[in-house]
């Protein structure tokens, strides 16, 4: 890919519709294990823990702008947004900017350059761009999985009473529901159907989590002390890579 062709989009905005451009390669960063240092007396050096999570990462780039664009772009380079390059358009980054960004001019006059290196902190994992759309379910079956993949998925189920709701390999039971119930896995949270108030007491059992195994998605109705009922599940999958 030719230099001039580089764009990124933060924020929604795309840094050739500001005037900007990419000058130096592409470059494809990974997060790192998070690992907490521990000194054992009697052992050299240290011991490395993992909690089994990520950290986050810098992704640094360098971009030029003309003068008659740079406070545009510097008021763009802003705060937090999404994030996304010409070299990986299908990963979508949640970023915010980790540094000021300082710009030197390079070419004077009003005519003239500036480059300046600006630094995006980034959560560990990219999402897939553009993001799959929900997927309903009237009767039991199989959410598209694409390979390599994840998902924080939020569930709405529309349905009451008691029931049980099975996602692979993740069983989650419910109780009092009262015309649906929402799950989601990236809040933490089960909230009411209109999502204004937390239902945590409605449910028991794991935040699912889906993975590019196979995900079949059934319900049973009821259970030994309740009726209940089930019309309609709609998963949002909000697929990112592992």
């Amino acid at each position: 890919m030719r230099k001039h062709l580089q764009w990124f989009e933060f924020g929604g905005v795309r840094s050739s519709d500001m005037g900007a451009y990419l000058t130096d390669m592409p470059k494809s960063a990974a997060p790192a294990p998070r690992l907490t240092a521990h000194a054992v007396s009697g052992r050299d050096g240290c011991l490395y823990i993992s909690d089994n999570t990520l950290s986050e990462f810098d992704i640094i780039r360098t971009l030029r702008v003309p003068a008659e664009r740079l406070r545009g772009v510097k008021s763009w380079l802003r705060g937090a947004g999404s994030l996304r390059f010409s070299s990986e358009p299908d990963a979508l980054f949640d970023a915010h900017i980790a540094k000021i960004v300082e710009f030197r001019q390079i070419l004077p006059g009003e005519d003239g350059l500036w480059e300046g290196s600006v630094t995006f902190s980034c959560q560990p994992h990219p999402f897939l761009y553009p993001a799959a759309e929900a997927t309903v379910f009237t009767a039991p079956g199989e959410l598209p999985t694409p390979q390599g993949m994840t998902g924080l998925p939020r569930i709405t189920i529309e349905g009451g009473g008691a029931f049980t709701l099975t996602i692979g390999a993740d069983t989650l039971s419910f109780t009092g529901v009262e015309g649906g119930i929402i799950v989601d896995s990236a809040l933490g949270d089960a909230l009411t159907l209109d999502g204004a108030q937390l239902a945590n007491d409605k449910f028991t059992g794991p935040l699912p989590r889906l993975t590019s195994s196979l995900n079949m998605v059934s319900w049973q109705a009821g259970n030994a002390d309740e009726a209940g009922y089930v019309d309609r599940v709609t998963i949002l999958p909000r697929w990112r890579w592992a």
